[in-house]
């Protein structure tokens, strides 16, 4: 309890004070320390700031009206900076103009001069209080990025392990009939090599008509004739369908060289604006679309920040863009609108293709899943994207109300919002 009976629950806070008339410095510093503040003085604009950037205060007092450097532009050069502290600005009257434009800038409270000690001290106070709470919250998020940060690296071990059970089914399938193969062609090339020796053997001029006496000659069994043309018939289609596995399992390989790079080449989390990552999308897509295909967009007049990793962002959405090409093949529309929800931010992709079958519905996001039959396609794009949605805390639909085409609705949370897992 101080001499003026006002009590001060954190003493020792520091406090700075900004102001040209020496005397009132005096009499500030004087007051402050009294009431068991740590209080020092500047007596214009740019001694104030090289003392705020040497030890940063938890609450200054901002005289407005001084020569030089304004408290003004003092105000505009802080709110450049991040900081935690409050700033009470100092005005010799009560203009409410220059007080709205003080908050504009930056001020948390105002107090007019001549000062009333005990609403000085008051005011100096609630400032305090405030920047505890700020400094308390700042804590708290920073807590829940590291705790986020950790999340997201476990709901990538999840989406890895998920997605290998797949590749190990998926891949073994190939390998088991090139391995077959293999070794169907590895007895097709000793009974080959054994024919050819056995010509060798006969020393006849012409080799044609080795083969053609063999293959005619009750008693020489050196050559199985209908072995050869069962040769002839399987050696082909065994090196295609070889051929087939091989690049299906390198096909394969590639999906996971894009999905690594997309969560190795930018793991910063940081806010992202989601109009900017669709628009930029587009201009990649856009020139590689077939002519009869038509590409709307309606996006939010607004910006729509999402905390996230950039390259898996790009990823989701690249791949569900490519998926509404592939729907609509050489003649269609597209069309990709983006919004706000309650608390968060949403983009859906829309397509006049085939659309989705209530029964299979269910299956599109299991790895592997494709309902595509031209060996091109993997059924990866969207498992990829539903992982990492589910990562940024968001989710991904399909949306059951079209009666042609597909409409997928991707939703994920505001930056800042209290759900926002802020990418882990």
């Amino acid at each position: 309890m101080t001499s003026l009976g006002v009590q001060y629950s954190l003493p020792e806070a520091r406090v700075v004070v900004i102001d040209d008339s020496r005397s009132i410095r005096a009499f500030v510093v004087s007051l402050l320390k009294e009431a068991g503040y740590d209080a020092e003085a500047a007596p214009d604009g740019v001694a104030g700031l090289e003392l705020v950037a040497l030890h940063e205060p938890d609450v200054i007092l901002l005289d407005v009206e001084m020569p030089g450097m304004s408290g003004l532009q003092v105000l505009d050069r802080l709110a450049g900076q991040q900081h935690l502290f409050s700033i009470i600005i100092c005005t010799t009257h009560s203009e409410m103009e220059l007080i709205v434009d003080a908050f504009t800038r930056g001020a948390d409270d105002y107090i007019v001069k001549p000062f009333n000690e005990k609403e000085l001290l008051a005011r100096v106070a609630a400032a305090e209080r405030t920047v505890a709470l700020k400094r308390t919250l700042s804590d708290a998020c920073h807590r829940a990025d590291e705790f986020q940060t950790r999340l997201i690296e476990e709901k990538k071990l999840q989406a890895i392990s998920r997605l290998a059970a797949g590749v190990a089914h998926e891949i073994n399938n190939p390998l088991g009939f090139i391995r077959s193969n293999l070794n169907m062609l590895g007895r097709y090339a000793e009974f080959l090599l054994g024919s050819v020796d056995a010509c060798l053997k006969e020393n006849r001029r012409d080799g044609a008509d080795c083969v053609r006496g063999a293959l005619q000659s009750e008693q020489d069994t050196a050559i199985d004739g209908r072995k050869l043309e069962n040769t002839r018939r399987d050696l082909h289609p065994l090196i295609d369908e070889t051929q087939q596995g091989v690049d299906r399992i390198a096909g394969i390989v590639r999906c996971f060289k894009n999905l690594e790079q997309g969560i190795s080449v930018s793991r910063e989390v940081r806010e992202e604006e989601l109009n900017s990552i669709i628009r930029s999308l587009i201009n990649v897509i856009r020139p590689e679309m077939p002519e009869g295909v038509l590409l709307l967009h309606e996006l939010a007049s607004t910006p729509l920040p999402v905390m996230g990793t950039l390259g898996m962002l790009n990823l989701v959405f690249e791949n569900l863009l490519q998926n509404a090409v592939d729907a609509v093949g050489s003649h269609g529309e597209i069309t990709i609108k983006t919004g706000c929800y309650n608390t968060g931010h949403y983009c859906e992709i829309c397509d006049s293709g085939p659309g989705i079958g209530e029964e299979i519905r269910p299956l599109v996001f299991e790895p592997f899943f494709s309902t595509k039959i031209d060996g091109q396609h993997f059924g990866l794009g969207l498992t990829i994207a539903e992982c990492f949605v589910t990562a940024h805390g968001g989710t991904i639909e399909i949306a059951p109300d079209t009666d042609r085409g597909t409409r997928l609705r991707v939703s994920l949370p505001m930056a800042g919002c209290e759900r926002n897992p802020r990418v882990r």
